[in-house]
Formats: structure tokens, C-alpha cells, sequence
């Protein structure tokens, strides 16, 4: 779980530099931010998905359930309406 918002670099920083280190990682964005050009960025960055703060631990189950290929949420999938 990755949030977009930290000291020294931005998250999708952070998602471009993992993802060139494993082409395979498993990343879920975190944010307050509701743009959807974020979510765009993300989502193209190879986030396989996108969450809005607040948030529910129904949400974050069901995004690392999916992230881990046991069901849940498909790649990408926005869970900022909950």
C-alpha cells in the first residue's frame, strides 16, 4: 500500500521507481486526492488499485484479497464511493 503524499518524493515517484524494480509488484494507491487524472496516473503507473481516504477495512480487505489473487476487487478498480 502506497500513499501518494509523503516527505521526499510523491507516490507516483515511488510506484514508477518499485515497478522498475519489480515489474511484478503488487501496489495499492492511497490517498485524500479525487482527481481523476491521479487515478489515471496510477492506474497507468501499474497500480492494481486505487483507494480513497477515508478508509474502511472492508475496502483495504478487499483490495489486498485482490492484490494477492484471492478475489475481491479487479486491477484498478476504484473504491473512492464507498
Amino acid at each position: 500500500m502506497l500513499d501518494m503524499l509523503m516527505k521526499g518524493m510523491y507516490g507516483l515517484e515511488v510506484l514508477e521507481k518499485l515497478r522498475e524494480m519489480d515489474a511484478d509488484a503488487r501496489v495499492i494507491i492511497v490517498t485524500a486526492d479525487i482527481q481523476n487524472s491521479t487515478h489515471e496516473l496510477a492506474e497507468r503507473g501499474g497500480a492494481i488499485a486505487f483507494l480513497n481516504k477515508p478508509l474502511s477495512a472492508s475496502m483495504v480487505l478487499e483490495a489486498v484479497a485482490a492484490s494477492l489473487g484471492d478475489g475481491g476487487l479487479p486491477n484498478g478498480t476504484d473504491r473512492s464511493t464507498e
